[in-house]
């Protein structure tokens, strides 16, 4: 199964080798051009530039060979270390946060520019030429010079590489970073830029109602294999529209994970024989949706979600037992709850090449009960930070969103007061027992139920 071409950028652009691979490619581009300078206005170039090479062959090679090497063992240190920043990454904070230290433009910009000048180095270096009988020496003075200024630019990004590797692994710095991944990716929430809402003035429930009730039949498309959700192609879905298929609801979102043959969407059909077959509908499922062993950020804000949870998690394990990580993470994802608390979610009923859509969402409810659920139920949760989730949901009622986002925190709280159990001192207890059922009867009164 192929990905389309936003797919496969989407990749690329998320790869940990793009960065290096433009600037090698700079440095093989860079040497030839460099060298036939050297050519042309060489000689000219000792006069009004003081700092061109001026030495024999043997020192060109040299030197050119002492900034091969001395890079060649650079990257293998700094390889080294990133492999052993990821390891405690993972084993710190979570795995899934592997993923957003690869695509650190700091540190791929560091191996790149190390890459860079060790393949320019090469390159210059056979092209510099000792006299003979057949041929004058030839010592590319100004390339040389940009071999030199590559190397002082890299003498300096390795104070650089080692402060941000150091920075890397600070608990502000991941939360900050992941933060940025989840506002980028929730900017436009799914499915908004899919083609045009059906019908704004009514609700999406009405009209899938209305959509299922209408039909005579309906016909299922079922994933092609197993694996993580990674994108979903809605204009090729779309096509197969029309000729008795009047809607097509696609039953999962991105990142869930499908078993092999289990139903991806549902086609409804205005008639009860549609003339698709067993193969017809494989084609589909294998053109419209795909599945890989992992899953995507692209249009995914529950994973960014769950990156900053699994971190709370961790810092909550026995072994950890960092309950400030798990205060910090919390406060993070409130303000974004907050933000979130007063956007419009788009409507889940697209219009798309005259083709009828339905297509998941994650609601507000999802990400509210995701945010605090598995926090607030850690073995390790003590008498602070349960404070902490009252204060943060106090603070997330006091931004006045609309009643209809006010139930999820509601919801929240009163989960939040049967944990209490878990408090041992009674004042503590009684405490947040007192302040949770008066910002319970706040949002009763908020509500109006």
């Amino acid at each position: 199964m192929g990905d389309d071409t936003s797919t496969l950028l989407f990749r690329i652009r998320e790869s940990m080798w793009l960065v290096p691979a433009l600037l090698v490619l700079a440095a093989i581009l860079l040497a030839p051009v460099m060298v036939h300078l050297d050519e042309l206005y060489g000689d000219a170039a000792e006069q009004w530039l003081p700092f061109v090479f001026g030495g024999g062959s043997d020192a060109a090679r040299d030197m050119l060979t002492t900034v091969a090497t001395a890079m060649a063992s650079v990257i293998g240190i700094a390889f080294s270390i990133i492999i052993v920043v990821l390891q405690l990454a993972a084993s710190q904070f979570s795995p899934r946060v592997i993923t957003t230290f690869r695509r650190d433009r700091g540190q791929q910009m560091v191996l790149g520019m190390y890459l860079a000048t060790f393949v320019y180095s090469l390159l210059v270096l056979r092209r510099v030429r000792a006299s003979n009988e057949a041929e004058q020496a030839f010592v590319p003075g100004l390339a040389m010079l940009v071999a030199l200024i590559l190397s002082l630019v890299c003498l300096g990004l390795l104070l650089y590489f080692v402060q941000h590797v150091s920075q890397q692994l600070r608990v502000s710095d991941i939360t900050t970073r992941i933060r940025g991944d989840l506002s980028d990716v929730s900017e436009t929430l799914y499915p908004a830029d899919i083609g045009e809402p059906y019908d704004a003035e009514t609700p999406d429930e009405e009209l899938i109602a209305h959509i299922e009730e209408s039909a005579a039949d309906t016909i299922v498309i079922r994933a092609p294999k197993g694996g993580y959700l990674q994108n979903i192609h809605e204009d090729r879905l779309a096509e197969h529209c029309g000729d008795g298929v009047e809607a097509i609801r696609v039953e999962r979102g991105f990142g869930a994970f499908v078993f092999e043959r289990e139903v991806v969407a549902t086609l409804f059909v205005s008639r009860s024989h549609v003339s698709l077959d067993e193969s017809d509908l494989s084609s589909i499922g294998d053109d419209a949706f795909s599945v890989g062993s992992s899953p995507s950020l692209r249009s995914n804000s529950q994973l960014a979600v769950q990156q900053l949870v699994d971190v709370a998690l961790r810092a909550l394990s026995t072994g950890v037992n960092d309950p400030s990580t798990a205060r910090q993470v919390l406060e993070e994802l409130s303000d974004w709850l907050a933000l979130t608390a007063h956007r419009d979610f788009p409507s889940r009923v697209r219009f798309v090449d005259d083709c009828i859509l339905i297509l998941p969402q994650t609601g507000f409810d999802d990400y509210v009960h995701q945010v605090f659920a598995q926090i607030r139920q850690a073995t390790a949760v003590g008498a602070n930070l349960l404070h902490t989730i009252a204060e943060q949901l106090e603070k997330l009622v006091n931004t006045a969103p609309p009643p209809d986002r006010l139930r999820p925190f509601r919801d929240q709280l009163q989960a939040l007061k049967q944990e209490t159990d878990k408090i041992t001192n009674p004042i503590e207890r009684d405490r947040l027992v007192e302040r949770v059922d008066l910002l319970l009867d706040d949002l009763d009164t908020m509500i109006g139920d």
